[in-house]
Formats: C-alpha cells, sequence, structure tokens
C-alpha cells in the first residue's frame, strides 16, 4: 500500500485497492471485469514498486472470486459479507506473500491477517459511502445492480 504508515502499525492498514476491486467487480460486472482488475493491479504494481504482476494476478483472482460468490453474497447482511471480504482479502494476501516469498521479500509473520481484518471491518462502511455516492450523482441509472 501506498499510505505511509509506522512499521509497526502496518497491520492495521486496510486494503482500500482491493476492497474496491471487490466492490465493482460486485456491482457493475458488466462494466468492471477481469481485464479491469489486472489493469487496476497492475498499475498498482508500478505506484509500489513490487514486481509486475504480482498484485495484477491477485485482483484478478479476488474479481474472480467476487463475480464467482456475488449471486450468494448480495443477500447477506453486511457482517457475513465482511466474512466473505475477509476470505478474499486473506486469499489476495497469501498469494502476494506467496509470490514475494519467491523473490525473497517475504514477511516472516502472520500481520496479513489484521489487514484483512481491518479490510473486513471497513467494508461495511465504505459500502454504504459508495451507494451513498451513486446516489448522490445518479449512477444507479447507468450501472444496474440490485446490491
Amino acid at each position: 500500500m501506498v499510505i505511509p504508515i509506522d512499521f509497526e502499525w502496518r497491520g492495521l492498514r486496510p486494503e482500500f485497492v482491493v476492497l474496491l476491486v471487490i466492490y465493482w467487480a460486485m456491482v457493475a460486472p458488466q462494466y468492471f471485469g477481469l481485464l479491469s482488475a489486472w489493469l487496476v493491479g497492475l498499475l498498482h504494481d508500478l505506484i509500489e514498486f513490487s514486481p509486475l504482476g504480482v498484485n495484477a494476478i491477485g485482483m484478478m483472482i479476488v474479481a474472480y472470486l467476487a463475480h464467482m460468490f456475488y449471486p450468494r453474497i448480495r443477500h447477506y447482511v453486511f457482517w457475513h459479507q465482511s466474512l466473505w471480504i475477509f476470505t478474499f482479502i486473506t486469499v489476495f494476501s497469501i498469494y502476494s506473500n506467496w509470490v514475494s516469498g519467491l523473490v525473497s521479500q517475504r514477511e516472516s509473520d502472520f500481520f496479513f491477517l489484521f489487514t484483512a481484518l481491518m479490510s473486513a471491518l471497513l467494508w461495511p462502511v465504505l459500502v454504504l459511502m459508495l451507494k451513498s455516492i451513486q446516489i448522490r450523482f445518479r449512477l444507479s441509472q447507468t450501472i444496474h445492480n440490485n446490491y
């Protein structure tokens, strides 16, 4: 993540970009697909100076999971959706930690689980905020979603 933060607090930093990829993959799958997730991940790789393709493929995996489980997740309450988001972010973090380990830059601890937990706790707030933006700017007419 690009947000500067102390080393001790790195586990409390949610994965904002991955959360946005999950949100748009579920809200507008006809406009935001795997190619869009890959492009966002590639841009994230360039900004973060990480090996090219690490975040790109990870975001494609997360977008695929969001597309695949969207019909089930959309009917759940926010706390149950947060459990799914925790799972998606954990999959992304395990994948990126594994690939970084191949390049010998892996974290030796499980701080990525705290990141997934913070992302899951932020999910209801993010959904309500983005939904209010959609309503305010009348994006719901162009994006037909049931979320």
